[in-house]
C-alpha cells in the first residue's frame, strides 16, 4: 500500500512539474540600441557579449529561480544576409557568448532560442530552416549541447509569427524533427483560436490567454505592462502600476499552473513609452530590485504548490 501511494504521488508531481522561462534580448552591441530606453539598468550601458554582464544576469536569474534563458532571434530573416548586417550578426555572437559564460557557471539556467517566421516567404525561402540548422549545428553540438532546455524530449525551439500571427488563424506546417518545435505570437488573447491550437504567446495582455495543444494546457505568459490594441496610453493600456498589473497576471497563473510560464521580459528596453510603460525584469536604476524581487516571490509561490 505504501509502495503504490509513493508512486501515485511520484506521478502526481512529475505531471504538475513546472519551468518558467524569461525572455531575453542580446541585442545591446552599439550605443544606438539603448537610444529609445525609458528605464536604464543598474550595471548601466553595456554590450549584451560582456561576460561580467552575463554572469550578473544569470546571478540575478538564479536568485529569481528561472529554469531557462528564452534568447531572441525572432528578427533574424534571411541568414545569408547576416555577414551583411552587424547587428544582427552581433546578435548570434553575443549569443554564443550567453552559452560559453554559462557553461562555467555552477548550475545554470538552461537555454531555448526564439526563432522568426514572420510571414511565409521566411518558410518558403528556406530563411527558418537554415537558421534551425545553424541553432543545431552551433549550440547542440559539443559542450554546448548540455544548455540547451528541453520539452518533450527534446531540445525546444519557439518560432515567433508576427502580432498578429502571419498564419491566423492557423499554426504553419514547418517542423524539424530534431527539436520540439512550438509557435510563437504577441497578444494571443487577441487571436482566441490559437490559443486551443498550441501557439504560444510572447507577451499578454489580460485576461491572461492560456495556450492549450490537444486538449492540455501548455503555457501562459506574465508581463509588468503591455500596451493597449492601438498602442501605449491607449484605452485597454496596463502600466506597472507599483507592480498592480504584475501581480494581476501572476494571480492568473496560479490558478492554472501551467507546465511552462513566460516572462516578458528581462531586458528589452524599446518599444516603450515611459518608466511605467516599460516592462524590465531587469534591475533598474528607476526601479531597482523591484520586479526581481516580485518575480522570485512569485515563481516560488508557483513551484510550492
Amino acid at each position: 500500500m505504501l509502495k503504490s501511494l509513493f508512486f501515485l504521488f511520484l506521478s502526481f508531481s512529475l505531471c504538475y512539474s513546472v519551468s518558467v522561462g524569461m525572455n531575453y534580448e542580446t541585442w545591446f552591441n552599439s550605443p544606438g540600441f539603448w537610444l529609445s530606453r525609458h528605464v536604464t539598468p543598474l550595471l548601466g550601458l553595456y554590450r549584451s557579449s560582456d561576460p561580467n554582464i552575463i554572469r550578473q544576469h544569470t546571478t540575478w536569474m538564479k536568485y529569481a529561480e528561472i529554469d531557462f534563458v528564452h534568447i531572441d532571434w525572432s528578427n533574424q530573416g534571411n541568414p545569408d544576409l547576416w555577414p551583411q548586417r552587424p547587428d544582427l550578426y552581433a546578435i548570434v555572437t553575443s549569443t554564443d557568448a550567453v552559452f560559453d559564460t554559462l557553461l562555467s557557471f555552477p548550475d545554470p539556467p538552461q537555454i531555448a532560442i526564439l526563432l522568426g517566421a514572420q510571414s511565409e516567404e521566411w518558410i518558403s525561402q528556406g530563411w527558418l530552416q537554415k537558421t534551425a540548422d545553424i541553432v543545431y549545428q552551433r549550440y547542440y553540438q559539443g559542450p554546448r549541447a548540455r544548455l540547451f532546455y528541453h520539452f518533450e524530449g527534446k531540445p525546444l525551439i519557439t518560432i515567433y509569427l508576427g502580432t498578429p500571427a502571419f498564419s491566423y488563424p492557423n499554426a504553419p506546417s514547418w517542423n524539424d524533427e530534431r527539436f520540439t518545435v512550438r509557435y510563437m505570437t504577441g497578444f494571443l488573447e487577441s487571436q482566441k483560436p490559437l490559443e486551443q491550437r498550441g501557439i504560444w504567446s510572447w507577451i499578454s495582455r489580460d485576461p491572461v490567454p492560456i495556450s492549450v495543444r490537444n486538449g492540455v494546457v501548455e503555457s501562459m505568459t506574465v508581463t509588468p505592462a503591455y500596451a493597449g490594441q492601438r498602442g501605449w496610453g491607449t484605452v485597454d493600456t496596463a502600466g506597472r502600476d507599483g507592480g498592480t498589473t504584475y501581480i494581476n497576471q501572476w494571480e492568473q497563473v496560479l490558478k492554472v499552473r501551467p507546465p511552462i510560464v513566460f516572462i516578458c521580459q528581462w531586458n528589452e528596453y524599446a518599444e516603450e513609452e515611459s518608466p511605467n510603460y516599460s516592462n524590465e525584469i531587469e534591475p533598474t536604476v528607476e526601479f531597482h530590485y523591484q520586479f526581481l524581487n516580485l518575480t522570485r516571490d512569485y515563481v516560488r509561490r508557483l513551484k510550492a504548490k
